[in-house]
């Protein structure tokens, strides 16, 4: 037989549920602007740790953070939307150049990141299992700008 004892305030074993907080559309696009910065500032400062030559130079955190600028700009084309995709994306424009993925002189990167058998990040892996298997000749930053 089981005995229980009460000498206090009887206790609850039901959580409390928390009030229920209404977000506004302007406050969501506010918080969405936060989240986005940070994960930029979290991009950036990755970046720096594996490139750290890219902080010695001149305008070397400068020319970081127009390229990863860059690169979020084009993200969306080839669906890369994890944060770890456009790590990915960013060092390989530091390692290969900017416009690694629109040089003329290798169509079939642009391609491979244009499948639609595949989705994003399956399509960044196979490139840089490509580009691992087969490393570029030339590390050359200075790639023309095919937009230009």
């Amino acid at each position: 037989m089981l005995a229980v004892i009460s000498s206090g305030p009887r206790v609850s074993f039901t959580p409390a549920l928390p009030k229920v907080v209404t977000i506004r559309p302007e406050q969501l696009r506010a918080l969405g602007a936060i989240a986005a910065e940070s994960a930029e500032q979290r991009l950036f400062r990755l970046l720096l740790l594996d490139h750290p030559e890219l902080a010695e130079d001149d305008g070397g955190s400068e020319h970081l953070r127009l390229l990863l600028d860059e690169a979020l700009r084009r993200a969306p084309t080839y669906e890369l939307t994890t944060e770890l995709d456009l790590y990915r994306f960013t060092a390989l424009m530091v390692r290969h150049g900017p416009w690694f993925d629109r040089d003329g002189r290798r169509p079939w990167i642009e391609a491979m990141l244009l499948d639609d058998r595949f989705d994003g990040t399956t399509r960044l892996d196979r490139l840089i299992e490509r580009l691992e298997a087969a490393p570029s000749p030339h590390h050359d930053h200075d790639h023309h700008d095919p937009e230009a």
